[in-house]
Order: C-alpha cells, then structure tokens, then sequence
C-alpha cells in the first residue's frame, strides 16, 4: 500500500511538471527537434537533471526504479524529453562515478543543477552504437588527450557544455 502511494505521488508530481512545462511547448520541440533552454532551465531547478547523483553532491539521489517513473512520466509527451534526461543523468552518473577528483569539482554539480548540460557521443557510420566497434580512440599528447574518431550522432550535442565520448 505504501509502495503504491509512493508511486502514485511520483506520477502525479511528474504529471504536474509536463502540464506546467513540457505540453505547451511539445509541438515546437517534436516539429523542430530543438529542446528549448527553458525547459532544461526548468528541469534542472526541479532536480531532474541530477536524478542519479546523491543529494551531497547537489543531485536529487533518486534510486533507478524512481528515475525509471521520472522518465516515464516526463517523457510521456516528448521523446525528446526522454532523450534529454536518459542521455544527461548517464552523463551525470559517469562523472559522479569515475570523474577524477578534478572532473567532479569541475562538472559534477553544474551537470546534477542543470547549469551544464551533458552530452552522449557513441553512435559511428560503420559500429552504429555497438561498443565493443567504436573505432575512435584516444592517446595522450605530452599534457592533453587526443580524441580521434567520427560520430554520426552526439545525443543531446547541440547544447551540451560536456561530452561522454566513447
């Protein structure tokens, strides 16, 4: 009963935030395929942007099964929404577990706020998004890493200030 109730709170929240938010603007976003900058702004405030990173850190400490309804209720308009949060809390979850100390004092909270926006690049011409295919590789270059390669596709890359790049 209570696991119910918790749920049913969830759902209802979620409903609440795409109604204010994400149904008015759903037919531009779906027609253009460009995520406007308030909805992310809004997104963010509300702690969805940081859904996998502990509160410590400045994210929302969601487990996967609440993440999983958040994703679900807010995507339930737009794809694209669905994208925009699968795509930034992987983002988020990568740097808060494998960042260098450096990366996280750089990025972690400005990704789990919203402030920054995270971006996936996986897909390439010849592997798709198989991982074990991706051709690009990276080598260190005296003090810096050199990242050679080609994408077709960079989930979320036109306005992302941060790149997990595989």
């Amino acid at each position: 009963m209570w696991l119910e109730r918790k749920f049913k709170e969830q759902i209802d929240s979620h409903r609440a935030f795409v109604e204010k938010f994400i149904a008015p603007a759903v037919d531009a976003i779906e027609e253009t395929t460009i995520m406007p900058l308030d909805i992310v702004a809004a997104l963010g405030a509300h702690g969805y942007l940081g859904c996998l990173v502990p509160a410590a850190a400045g994210g929302k400490g969601l487990s996967y099964v609440d993440f999983g309804f958040a994703v679900a209720g807010l995507s339930a308009e737009s794809s694209s929404i669905r994208n925009l949060l699968t795509v930034h809390n992987m983002v988020a979850a990568s740097i808060y577990r494998w960042g260098s100390t450096a990366v996280k004092e750089r990025w972690l909270t400005a990704v789990a706020t919203g402030k920054a926006i995270g971006a996936l690049a996986l897909t390439e011409a010849a592997s798709g998004s198989d991982f074990d295919m991706i051709d690009s590789t990276v080598s260190r270059r005296g003090g810096y890493l050199e990242l050679c390669g080609t994408k077709t596709w960079i989930s979320c890359g036109l306005i992302a200030d941060v790149f997990l790049v595989f």
